[in-house]
């Protein structure tokens, strides 16, 4: 996303990339500031709390297909930040949603961000073992 990338393993393998998107959250494991980094020249932003990251993340109104939730309050019912791509939520103060980028409301860090970003997906096989 933007000039930066973040790299995830899926634990265990899947059938497909297809079969990852059409199907439930699949946690990944990136630290929250290789997140943040995709978007640091632009001044990103995520709320402190939640943290929830992979493919199919979120909750109804606020869902990623891959990328990291986050939220002021210490759970994950109600998140105003994201970084990723494929966001489902509402835009902020009006602007028209972000589907790939950083948006994160004015209680986050460095107060309010909306950057919609081109963010691309690639996928490739583990190497095979011999």
């Amino acid at each position: 996303m933007g000039d930066h990338f973040v790299t995830a393993d899926i634990a265990g393998g899947a059938p497909s990339m297809q079969a990852i998107m059409a199907g439930d959250f699949v946690p990944t494991q990136i630290e929250r500031a290789q997140w943040l980094a995709m978007v640091s020249d632009r001044r990103g932003g995520l709320q402190a709390h939640c943290n929830l990251q992979g493919f199919n993340a979120g909750i109804p109104g606020s869902q990623v297909r891959f990328g990291i939730l986050s939220n002021n309050e210490m759970d994950c019912n109600s998140n105003d930040s994201f970084i990723g791509i494929g966001h489902s939520g509402e835009g902020l103060c009006g602007d028209a949603p972000i589907i790939s980028g950083n948006g994160a409301a004015p209680r986050c860090g460095g107060g309010e961000v909306s950057h919609a970003l081109p963010g691309l997906l690639f996928v490739r096989e583990p190497d095979p073992l011999y």
